[in-house]
C-alpha cells in the first residue's frame, strides 16, 4: 500500500484507510525486521562458526609453536651438550698426545744417549783395534826384518835335515 491509496474523507484522511496503511506498514516492518534478524542470526551462527573455527587453528598453532619450542629447546641442549662434549673429547685428545710425545721424546732422548754410550763404546774399540793392528803391523815388521836377518846371515843350503820331503817321494 501507498501513501496515496490511503482514502481521503471530509476533513482529512479516514481513519480507517489510516489505520490500516499503519498495520501495513507494521507488518511489513515486522517482516523485513523478521527478516534482518533471521540474516544477522545467520550471520551470527557464521561468525560464531568462524570464530570456532578460527580458534580451534589458533590452539593448533599454539601447540604445534609450543612443539616446535621444545624440538628447539631440545636440539639447543643437545647442540650446547654436544658442543661440550667435543671440547672435552678435545682436550683429551690434546692432553693424551702431549703426554704421548713427552713419552716419546723421553724415550728418543734415552735411545740417543744410548747410542751416544754405544758410539763411546766404538769408537773405544775402534781405538783399540787400530791399537791392536799397529802392534800386529809393527810386530809383523819386526819378524820379517827378523826373517831377513837370519836368512842374510844364516847357511843357504844347509837347512837339509829340516826340509820335508814329500810322502809320494817316501
Amino acid at each position: 500500500m501507498q501513501l496515496d491509496q490511503i482514502k481521503k474523507g471530509l476533513f482529512g484522511y479516514k481513519k480507517t484507510s489510516v489505520y490500516e496503511y499503519i498495520s501495513y506498514i507494521e507488518n511489513e516492518f515486522a517482516t523485513k525486521m523478521a527478516e534482518k534478524v533471521s540474516e544477522n542470526q545467520r550471520a551470527e551462527e557464521q561468525y560464531r562458526a568462524r570464530i570456532a573455527d578460527l580458534e580451534a587453528k589458533l590452539q593448533s598453532a599454539q601447540e604445534q609453536l609450543e612443539k616446535h619450542k621444545a624440538a628447539q629447546m631440545t636440539i639447543a641442549s643437545t647442540m650446547m651438550e654436544a658442543t661440550r662434549s667435543a671440547e672435552a673429547v678435545r682436550q683429551e685428545a690434546q692432553a693424551k698426545a702431549k703426554k704421548e710425545r713427552e713419552e716419546w721424546e723421553a724415550e728418543l732422548s734415552a735411545k740417543y744417549m744410548e747410542l751416544e754410550q754405544y758410539s763411546g763404546k766404538i769408537k773405544a774399540l775402534h781405538d783399540v783395534f787400530e791399537e791392536m793392528v799397529s802392534g800386529m803391523n809393527r810386530q809383523v815388521q819386526d819378524f820379517a826384518r827378523q826373517v831377513e836377518t837370519v836368512e842374510a846371515t844364516g847357511p843357504r843350503r844347509n837347512m837339509g835335515l829340516f826340509e820335508r820331503k814329500d810322502e809320494a817321494e817316501e
